[in-house]
């Protein structure tokens, strides 16, 4: 969740913009945040019209900070995420099409089956469906929700509003590199430009571009930028540079980790299945052991930085891999376009099959094979046996280089 840019609010001094984060032990932001939990249980399942009606007769609603903190109460308490309502009215759409088709015109015929697939009542379905209108909202508490939270959650919204008008951002990460693999593989699920990496043992250093610098794009753009800030919040120390457009001036923000961001983290790390857990240590290959770790080095490939998932290792070779989801393609044809950095820096592309699919990504594929470049495909993960047969079919692919990982480190 997100402040829209009328529910921002900055203090501003010279050329610098201060955002107005709220303190978890101010009193009345507190009363604000109790009074709207108390009303929501005790009317829980009623209109959002009721709710407001309570909270105008109960709240302080002349708190600059009202609005804002009512739009983070409300997709605090929603019952369904407004993406997931979006993909549940794409389904829904198409599935009626499909019946449609058969029920050619009978209303009642169509009401009952699309209930039927859909195992809930027609009226049940219309309700759900447009939850996330005004017109549709109910109410909803959940248990985990408290004054503290709704406070902490202000203040990340708030943050993330001020990055639909920032220029680049630049990010300092104090820690280990694997808080910089998790922020860069964020990043890259976002689909943000990354424009500049110093990564060092104490302190890394990336610059990342903003929606100002991207004209009409912009707004999907700053849209991203502001889902990945909360990975940036969910670190342990961190300090962010930027500059941002407030009530049309260009100011300086800067932005640390500390106490305006309290409460439980919002980010976590992908479930990773035990399927997936298990490529992970030794595996006895013909004479010899074999071992498959996670993998922290950074390489470069066409100008981008990549971080491989696994580093695969004999005695005198190894390998870096790479997994390519379905939801990468324009990753998958940059690095396939790369071939000569990618037997360089040793790395396997393993591609999600139904990228395969895809003609550029296919004839890419094939190129590669051809100049005796292995490249794996997976439905969900790669196997053991196809990540070690690259040792047989392509014995002379990689051999281990100074500064990789190793069976020693």
């Amino acid at each position: 969740m997100l402040l829209t840019k009328d529910l921002v609010k900055v203090r501003i001094k010279d050329d610098r913009a201060f955002p107005v984060f709220l303190n978890e032990d101010l009193a009345k932001a507190r009363d604000l945040a109790g009074t709207m939990i108390d009303i929501g249980e005790r009317l829980a399942g009623a209109t959002l019209e009721d709710f407001k009606e309570a909270l105008d007769l109960e709240a302080d609603t002349t708190l600059p900070y009202y609005k804002g903190m009512l739009k983070v109460f409300l997709e605090s308490s929603a019952s369904d995420d407004p993406d997931d309502l979006s993909e549940k009215r794409r389904d829904y759409l198409i599935l009626s099409e499909e019946l449609r088709k058969i029920c050619s015109g009978d209303i009642e015929k169509f009401r009952s089956m699309i209930a039927e697939r859909a195992e809930k009542s027609f009226e049940e379905i219309s309700a759900s469906l447009y939850a996330d209108l005004p017109d549709f909202s109910l109410i909803t508490m959940p248990s985990s929700i408290s004054a503290a939270s709704i406070l902490g959650k202000y203040n990340r919204a708030l943050l993330r509003g001020l990055m639909l008008s920032s220029n680049a951002i630049d990010i300092e990460i104090s820690g280990d590199l694997a808080q910089v693999r998790k922020l860069l593989r964020a990043s890259k699920f976002h689909r943000l430009i990354l424009e500049s990496l110093d990564i060092q043992e104490k302190v890394s250093r990336l610059r990342i571009s903003g929606p100002l610098a991207l004209g009409s794009h912009n707004i999907a753009y700053g849209s991203r930028l502001s889902s990945f800030v909360n990975h940036v919040i969910d670190l342990p120390s961190w300090k962010l540079n930027t500059e941002v457009e407030v009530r049309s001036m260009s100011l300086k923000l800067e932005v640390i980790s500390g106490k305006a961001f309290f409460g439980a983290p919002e980010t976590h790390d992908a479930y990773i299945p035990e399927e997936f857990k298990s490529l992970v240590g030794q595996h006895p290959f013909q004479k010899e052991s074999v071992e498959i770790k996670n993998n922290t080095k950074f390489l470069t490939i066409s100008n981008s930085i990549v971080i491989p998932d696994f580093f695969v290792h004999s005695k005198e070779k190894g390998f870096f891999i790479e997994l390519i989801h379905k939801w990468h393609q324009s990753s998958a044809i940059k690095s396939l376009s790369s071939l000569a950095e990618l037997k360089k820096n040793g790395l396997v592309l393993a591609i999600d099959k139904s990228l395969t699919k895809e003609p550029k990504v296919q004839k890419l594929i094939e190129k590669a094979r051809s100049e005796n470049i292995p490249v794996l495909e997976f439905r969900e993960f790669p196997t053991i046996r196809s990540i070690l047969e690259i040792f047989t079919n392509f014995p002379n692919y990689s051999l281990l280089k100074p500064g990789w990982p190793s069976a020693d480190n």
